[in-house]
């Protein structure tokens, strides 16, 4: 859910992520880019911009207005199933099962 509490994303088996409109449980926008199934979501605390994790083996940033990738992180052995972003948003994190944690610096 973002901030704003007005907005929520999902995604799955699809490879896509999807941004609702949380009051009128409209579909707002896809994101697509993923190459498997999205296992993970967390939002920015401003609700600009989203974090994922997939079964693809990557972390992609994304902007939430446009759906734009703004970013893509690669280095994870299997699939990623946990991302959190940093309370200031330089920052990314990610857990997967490779058994490994990593730490991403965003871009601007």
């Amino acid at each position: 859910m973002a901030p704003s509490g007005k907005q929520a994303v999902s995604g799955g088996w699809d490879t896509t992520i999807h941004l609702w409109d949380v009051p009128t449980g409209e579909e707002v926008r896809r994101f697509r880019g993923h190459g498997s199934a999205v296992m993970s979501l967390a939002f920015s605390r401003d609700g600009r911009r989203v974090l994922s994790g997939s079964d693809d083996h990557t972390v992609r940033l994304w902007e939430v207005k446009t759906g734009k990738e703004l970013a893509r992180f690669t280095g994870h052995a299997n699939a990623v199933t946990t991302v959190a972003l940093s309370q200031d948003g330089r920052f990314a994190l990610s857990g997967g099962i490779d058994n490994t944690v990593r730490l991403w610096r965003l871009p601007g």
